[in-house]
């Protein structure tokens, strides 16, 4: 009959863990950590588009959100300037 291997063998031979936290020790490494500004931009883009590169899109609730913002800026500015 053969021998029943125990998990902490399969895994030894296996590499699984031992990879996996390998290859989490990389990814939480300080310089592979995102910068602020791929964040930002992973937060703004559309998830579901790409632009005709395949590059960056930005996402129409972002973007009717910033529209909206700057259109509240021109009404304030407008009432606030007309009074002078």
């Amino acid at each position: 009959m053969s021998e029943l291997r125990s998990s902490s063998k399969a895994t030894e031979e296996d590499g699984g863990e031992i990879d996996m936290a390998r290859q989490l020790r990389r990814y939480f490494a300080e310089d592979t950590r995102p910068k602020f500004r791929d964040h930002l931009l992973l937060k703004l883009q559309d998830p579901f588009a790409r632009n005709a590169n395949g590059g960056f899109k930005l996402s129409a609730f972002w973007a009717g959100v910033g529209s909206l913002a700057g259109f509240a800026l021109l009404v304030f500015l407008y009432f606030n300037l007309a009074k002078m």
